[in-house]
C-alpha cells in the first residue's frame, strides 16, 4: 500500500495489529500505534481492545489496563456492544473484577437486557457468571429483581449460562424461582431443562 501511495485507514492499522498480534510482538505493535500517531489516523475502540489483548498475554498487565481503562472506556463515542464485550472479556482474563463489573454497567446503558446479558453468559471464565448475575439480580442467584420487568426470555439466557456450566443446584434452584417472581417459565424454558438432561441420559431430580 506504502509503494502504491495508498493511504492507510484505522481497519487498515487494525489489521496490522491483528497480525502482530498473533505474533505477540509488543514493540512492533507499539510502534503501529506511533505511525498512527505519525499519519494522523485515530485510533478506535478496537485499536486499544487488540492492544490490550497483546499486553494481557504478555502479562503487561499496567499497560493493558492503560490501554483499557485510560483509553477504551475513556471514549465518549462507544456505543458498540462489541467494545464493552471486549472489555468484559479483557477484564475478567485479567481477574479484574472491578473492571468487569464497570464494563458491565456501561454495557447495560449502551444495549438491550438480552444483549447484556447474553454477552455475560458467553464469558469463558466461570468465575465471571454469578458477578454478572449479582449485577441483574438481588440476592446473588436467586431470581428477586431481573431487569426489564421479569422478562422470561432474559431469564432463559441465564439459566442456559447455567447449565453450560453444569451447575445445576443454581439452574434448579433458579427454575424453581420464576414462578413467583413474575417471569412464569415458557416453553424454551423446559426445552433447555429437558435437552440438558435428555444429552447426558439423566432425568432432571
Amino acid at each position: 500500500m506504502e509503494e502504491a501511495k495508498i493511504a492507510s485507514d484505522t481497519c487498515t492499522y487494525n489489521q496490522l495489529l491483528r497480525g502482530f498480534a498473533s505474533l505477540k510482538d509488543c514493540d512492533a505493535a507499539e510502534g503501529v500505534l506511533e505511525r498512527m500517531g505519525k499519519d494522523k489516523v485515530m485510533p478506535d475502540w478496537l485499536t486499544y481492545a487488540i492492544l490490550a489483548s497483546i499486553y494481557v498475554d504478555a502479562g503487561l498487565i499496567d499497560k493493558a489496563n492503560a490501554a483499557l481503562m485510560q483509553k477504551l472506556e475513556g471514549m465518549e463515542n462507544v456505543r458498540d456492544c462489541k467494545a464493552f464485550d471486549s472489555l468484559i472479556e479483557l477484564y475478567a482474563r485479567m481477574s479484574d473484577l472491578s473492571g468487569v463489573n464497570r464494563a458491565w454497567e456501561s454495557l447495560k446503558k449502551s444495549a438491550s437486557p438480552e444483549e447484556a446479558i447474553s454477552s455475560c453468559s458467553q464469558l469463558s471464565s466461570s468465575w465471571t457468571m454469578p458477578t454478572a448475575l449479582t449485577s441483574v439480580f438481588r440476592n446473588g442467584n436467586q431470581v428477586a429483581q431481573p431487569m426489564n420487568n421479569y422478562d422470561v426470555r432474559i431469564c432463559n439466557v441465564i439459566l442456559e449460562s447455567y447449565l453450560k456450566r453444569n451447575m445445576i443446584k443454581q439452574a434448579d434452584a433458579f427454575c424453581g424461582n420464576l414462578e413467583w417472581s413474575g417471569a412464569a417459565p415458557n416453553l424454551k424454558t423446559r426445552v433447555l431443562v429437558a435437552n440438558y438432561f435428555t444429552s447426558r441420559g439423566k432425568r432432571h431430580p
